[in-house]
């Protein structure tokens, strides 16, 4: 399955030193914004402490995301 294979190709890559950052950026529906959606899980199974959900319609929280994801692994 892509998930498991995606999971372990990032694993490799943690264990060689890389720093990893994963964005899941979409226009969310207001039941999304409530509950997570199976691609949200799946990227969160993918990616572990480094996924993070942005919603596009929230500019805000993309530049809030994406300057912590940079201050953690500088």
């Amino acid at each position: 399955r892509a998930c498991v294979h995606t999971k372990a190709q990032v694993n490799k890559m943690r264990q060689a030193g890389i720093k990893v950052l994963s964005f899941f950026v979409d226009r969310f529906s207001s039941e999304a914004r409530t509950q997570e959606t199976s691609s949200q899980r799946n990227h969160k199974d993918m990616y572990g402490k480094d996924a993070t959900t942005i919603d596009l319609d929230n500019l805000n929280q993309l530049s809030k995301s994406i300057n912590s994801l940079f201050e953690r692994n500088v």
